[in-house]
């Protein structure tokens, strides 16, 4: 049996510690395989989650909700008390025939965090109901489970509106986990084994997702190409704006990881760290304008089979989309799947709402890691103002083709295609424990 521990400190070990300690216990075991190193890798991230203290939040103080509570029960706490009243729920599990409808500003809390379970049986269609208009809401601490698939609004099992939050709450078995709408956040949430999505929802401005995780969402494997994945918010005709994605989990999903579709204007994608989701990591489509930066991404896109175009998608995807900034982000592709790519498609949407090519996008100053025939670059039709510089690229062969400029080439074309002249360019043979020091450097 071997522990991977680290000796002789009295602060918490980071993760590199950890992985460092994992490292040396699997040589003395004489097991030092590609296989091996990215078990190393789960057991330091397993151990670092177990470290981490819960989310502390202060005492609920309020109107005290009986445990156990029905339904009827819990709305006639809420109905009877004003806009603004907080109720705190205890540990017991409520079984709902419908929805919990909180009144504006009210504060539903449970303490302590995550011993009250919110749950349909599998039959039930219900959750938390927030119509437009019920501002300020805050739902925190809940496990949320068991709800069947709704036919109308509301899609999912938790949402709220202008100036509300959804905090520290966990989401299951729902057919959306929860939805996010105008002037609303999501912090804190875990989301998990949902059948469609973990998060969608996304007409309208200002709405904040972070440090949540998004885990094996899509339990249904419907087409992760459509509609269901880790998350997807759609703008439509109204649009999506001002939508800040800081600081999540986001990992072995079935379909995209983050997703934002049609209509999405001045987004952040940040500090994410995004892993082996079977989709995109990250999918920018037919949207405006977004900053993608200081993510971390690996092993995504394995629905593609490794050789693909990047028509076929990577780990950070953008298709007809403008105004894009894609920087300092480190992409790992260990299993010959594509890195960063972007796509000028043909679609078939004539809407003025939606950019129709690709433009004015520059991906600057990140590291992108890939081996076999994973690509990187642009493919489709004529696209307008498309830079790469800066970049650091880790690739198999001095001499393979790595790169995609409408089609696939070597360094020496991608640069004579006007791409990465400033660019570095390196050895890498794919082992995960060489993530930072190179094999061998490529003379330029």
């Amino acid at each position: 049996m071997m522990v991977c521990k680290v000796r002789g400190q009295r602060r918490k070990a980071t993760k590199a510690e950890i992985y460092t300690s994992c490292r040396r216990s699997f040589r003395s075991s004489g097991r030092t395989s590609r296989a091996v190193l990215r078990a190393m890798k789960r057991i330091a991230d397993a151990l670092l989650l177990a470290a981490m203290p819960a989310l502390a939040h202060a005492a609920c103080v309020g109107l005290n909700v009986p445990p156990n509570a029905t339904l009827a029960q819990i709305q006639a706490a809420i109905n009877a008390n004003p806009n603004g009243a907080t109720l705190c729920f205890t540990t017991g599990t409520s079984v709902l025939s419908g929805y919990i409808m909180p009144k504006p500003s009210q504060r539903l809390i449970c303490d302590p965090r995550r011993t009250c379970v919110i749950t349909g049986n599998n039959t039930a269609i219900g959750g938390f109901r927030v119509d437009a208009g019920t501002s300020g809401v805050l739902i925190q601490g809940f496990v949320v489970k068991d709800f069947a698939k709704p036919t109308t609004f509301p899609v999912g099992c938790m949402q709220i509106r202008e100036g509300g939050l959804m905090q520290d709450n966990e989401i299951t078995n729902c057919d959306i986990g929860m939805t996010i709408h105008n002037g609303a956040t999501a912090r804190g949430n875990f989301l998990h084994h949902n059948r469609c999505q973990g998060i969608g929802g996304g007409v309208g401005n200002d709405m904040v997702l972070e440090n949540n995780e998004l885990w094996l969402n899509n339990t249904n494997h419907n087409d992760g190409g459509v509609d269901c994945s880790g998350s997807k918010l759609v703008g439509s005709t109204t649009g999506a704006t001002n939508v800040t994605w800081r600081n999540n989990y986001v990992h072995d999903n079935y379909g995209q990881g983050l997703w934002c579709d049609g209509n999405c204007k001045n987004l952040l994608y940040e500090g994410n760290r995004i892993e082996n989701n079977s989709g995109c990591g990250i999918d920018h489509e037919i949207s405006w304008s977004a900053t993608i930066r200081n993510n971390t991404f690996l092993n995504n896109g394995a629905d593609e089979a490794p050789g693909q175009s990047c028509y076929h998608g990577g780990s950070i995807c953008v298709n007809n989309s403008h105004d894009l900034l894609i920087t300092a982000n480190t992409v790992v592709q260990n299993d010959g799947r594509n890195g960063i790519c972007l796509n000028a498609s043909t679609r078939t949407e004539t809407a003025s709402w939606f950019p129709h090519d690709l433009a004015n996008v520059t991906v600057q100053g990140n590291t992108i890691k890939t081996t076999g025939p994973g690509l990187s670059g642009l493919t489709g039709n004529a696209s307008t103002n498309i830079v790469f510089k800066g970049n650091v690229y880790y690739t198999p062969t001095a001499t393979g083709m790595s790169w995609q400029y409408y089609k696939s080439m070597t360094r020496a074309q991608w640069q004579a295609a006007g791409q990465d002249l400033d660019g570095t360019f390196l050895l890498w043979n794919g082992n995960l424990g060489q993530l930072v020091a190179p094999v061998l450097r490529i003379s330029q």
